[in-house]
């Protein structure tokens, strides 16, 4: 399920999504199946599950939305945000884990927050052999996995409707 790799690699990359969102968008996936076909099979009115259903779904996919078409000056200042929380708390693992991943060193350029930290700020270029800076690809990564949401989303929309 897609849902379930972008929740991973959200964690992985550390991106500033709402852990609770991922988690109500994992469990939808997993729950509208199976409580479309009880519906169906029940002879009770399904319309608060669907009106439930439908205010969340909606509502989810707002947010998710506003992740993938947001300008990109206010996705860098999020992103900034995080990264330098991550930098001053010394969290080399979290650092680390997005350099590894997207084969990138530091935030704006190789040179800027980059782990391994320390006073020679050309160390994770000269280790690595890394040039390029890790916030373009961040960001993107960002946006791509809020699309995969959204796709999800709307395919649970179009889902609850069909039934």
């Amino acid at each position: 399920m897609p849902q379930r790799t972008a929740l991973a690699l959200t964690l992985i990359l550390s991106l500033p999504t709402p852990l609770g969102r991922n988690i109500l968008i994992l469990l939808l996936t997993t729950l509208t199946p199976i409580l479309n076909f009880y519906i169906r099979r029940s002879p009770t009115n399904p319309g608060v599950w669907t009106a439930l259903h439908t205010l969340l779904v909606t509502i989810l996919t707002t947010l998710s939305a506003n992740t993938v078409f947001s300008p990109t000056d206010i996705q860098n200042c999020i992103l900034t945000t995080h990264w330098q929380r991550l930098y001053r708390a010394r969290d080399g693992d979290t650092v680390r884990k997005i350099q590894d991943w997207l084969q990138c060193c530091g935030l704006m350029s190789p040179r800027d927050m980059a782990w391994p930290f320390g006073e020679d700020r050309d160390r994770c270029r000269v280790m690595f052999g890394r040039e390029t800076a890790c916030l373009p690809g961040w960001r993107e990564r960002g946006r791509w996995w809020a699309g995969v949401e959204v796709g999800v989303l709307v395919s649970l929309g179009v889902i609850q409707v069909r039934f």
